[in-house]
């Protein structure tokens, strides 16, 4: 074979493989969540417009990341290399240094231990986090009941450095730890974790519950707070084949 014909398949391969590195080099992760017109009219049809209808637009009822942003005030946020998944190992020396850390307002202690052995960790933070107070609320957190579905489990951990970290820093924040004895599990299914792998889920089927409107709401709130979440669109720059979310709703409730 003549040697300009053996090296052919290799410069198709260099091209091939640059042109997947230019692409991902595309993708601009903060870009704006643009929808289609097809994609806008979905969204006014949607459970949040059946639901809420002009009232998705209201503020009070779901405020903005601005919102938010002016009620809280400054704060100390978590550091941007910390934004990473953590596996059962780490997320233990996370929480054991966050009650070294902050003694006076964290207690960790478990419910006991998953099927495999592994402990379920829960952390209390309040002013007064050993002991309950007359009147008030006691509060309970509990994410990653799913176990290939961390993101409740990051925010969990995040949400405790914040709130820790800022801790007589910041009047909203701590206040939020004064007025309440908040208890987060960060992980009810930690075995479920460590065997999760990456790909997509093997089918699945929506059930509506009599709560259905709940979790509509809950997840739009949620969605609203952040400043492109709420949008309906790709997600993060990606692909015109990638997934879309109709007014940001992701948990399945619509």
């Amino acid at each position: 074979m003549p040697s300009r014909m053996r090296r052919t398949p290799m410069l198709v391969g260099l091209l091939l493989a640059h042109f997947r590195l230019s692409s991902c080099l595309l993708i601009n992760w903060d870009s704006d969540i643009i929808a289609t017109k097809q994609e806008s009219e979905y969204a006014e049809r949607d459970a949040l417009s059946l639901y809420f209808g002009g009232s998705k637009n209201n503020l009070t009822l779901f405020p903005s990341y601005e919102v938010i942003r002016d009620r809280i005030g400054a704060f100390i946020d978590v550091d941007r290399s910390k934004l990473v998944n953590h596996n059962y190992v780490e997320m233990t020396a996370w929480l054991k240094a966050t009650v070294l850390n902050y003694p006076n307002i964290t207690y960790l202690y478990s419910v006991g231990k998953s099927v495999q052995g592994r402990e379920l960790w829960v952390l209390v933070v309040s002013d007064n986090p050993k002991e309950h107070e007359m009147l008030e609320p006691e509060v309970k957190i509990v994410a990653n009941m799913h176990g290939n579905e961390v993101v409740g489990r990051e925010t969990l951990l995040y949400l405790i450095e914040v709130l820790c970290s800022n801790y007589g820093k910041n009047d909203y924040l701590t206040n939020l730890v004064n007025s309440q004895r908040i208890h987060f599990m960060p992980s009810m299914n930690p075995d479920g974790y460590e065997h999760g792998q990456p790909g997509d889920r093997v089918g699945y089927s929506v059930s509506h519950t009599p709560d259905d409107r709940l979790f509509v709401e809950i997840a739009y709130r949620y969605a609203r707070a952040h400043p492109r979440m709420w949008k309906t669109g790709r997600r993060c720059g990606l692909s015109a084949d990638g997934d879309v979310f109709l007014n940001g709703i992701t948990n399945g409730a619509d």
